[in-house]
């Protein structure tokens, strides 16, 4: 074979070659991330915040990426390191600024931390902006029947049933007209009213749709690893055999770490709903975090079955 020839096909694999080891080098800040990741999903949190506090130091001069800050807060709430979440969310803050979303965090994190002043003063800076804001008058509501004020906390309850009456069309729209009650002639009609019979308008509201307030509330907390917090929202639910309630129980559970409390929850539902997937799924995780790699297995098959194209890290 021509020289000229060998040579052009050798210098293609070598660049073939090249372009392999360059896409699947791993930087030393990839491999400190993918690593942490890896240690966290099998809940090993010593090695994976020795990786996490690594890829910090790797990544110390960037002033410019507070994410870091709440990523670190967030793995410590993920393992009830209180402290460590506490100092990183303010770091986080301080870096970052607050806004509507971070203060309903802060105060609900602020909450199940048993800090009531705090959680008072993040909640009041979004009840200042919006006084019924739904989740701000629940985290309120739930402060202050931590400190023993029930009035205040039946209050913030009521705020919040009310708000969402009105966005279901179920009452009228608040009417803000200023009245003169000088010029104003009305005639009142007396009768005679027990009161203790009489329901307010935030006890008017429907049982799901009250439920409904509470899993929307827990949905946040959860995303933002405030378990504690949304095992309190938990306990106002009234349906507590509904699918939702019981997924949702469970999926509290397996952030508590426990596991076989959460397999009851879905084991509760399961014969009912034997088709959904992400029971199955769920199902699945708390036996293999619980070390039942069996029943775990099983599990995750039932699941493939249903849904053979299953995008989950750990299936």
């Amino acid at each position: 074979m021509h020289d000229d020839l060998t040579l052009g096909h050798k210098g293609k694999m070598e660049e073939i070659q090249h372009k392999l080891e360059k896409n699947f080098k791993e930087t030393e800040y990839d491999k400190f991330k993918r690593l942490a990741r890896e240690y966290d999903l099998i809940q090993d949190n010593e090695h994976a915040e020795w990786y996490i506090q690594n890829l910090l130091i790797c990544d110390e001069e960037n002033d410019s990426n507070p994410q870091k800050w709440f990523d670190y807060a967030q793995f410590c709430l993920r393992y009830n390191l209180t402290a460590k979440a506490e100092l990183f969310m303010n770091k986080y803050v301080s870096q970052h600024g607050l806004d509507q979303n971070l203060n309903l965090i802060m105060g609900a994190m602020s909450l199940q931390n048993g800090q009531y002043r705090k959680a008072q003063q993040y909640l009041h800076t979004v009840l200042k902006e919006d006084w019924q804001h739904i989740q701000a008058n629940v985290l309120m509501a739930f402060m202050f029947e931590a400190i023993k004020r029930p009035g205040l906390s039946r209050k913030h309850f009521a705020i919040a049933k009310v708000k969402r009456m009105r966005e279901l069309n179920q009452l009228p729209p608040k009417n803000n007209d200023p009245k003169n009650y000088r010029t104003q002639s009305i005639d009142y009609t007396v009768r005679i009213i027990d009161y203790k019979t009489v329901a307010t308008k935030d006890q008017q509201i429907k049982p799901d749709d009250c439920d409904q307030i509470f899993f929307e509330l827990i949905d946040l907390l959860l995303e933002n690893n405030l378990y504690k917090a949304a095992d309190i929202a938990l306990s106002y639910i009234q349906d507590t055999h509904s699918n939702q309630y019981l997924l949702t129980k469970a999926r509290t559970r397996i952030m508590q770490g426990q596991y076989l409390e959460a397999t009851y929850a879905i084991d509760e539902m399961l014969p009912r709903s034997q088709d959904n997937v992400d029971a199955w799924v769920m199902r699945g995780h708390a036996f293999f975090l619980h070390g039942n790699l069996f029943d775990s297995e099983e599990s995750y098959i039932r699941a493939l079955r249903i849904k053979p194209n299953l995008n989950d890290p750990i299936v």
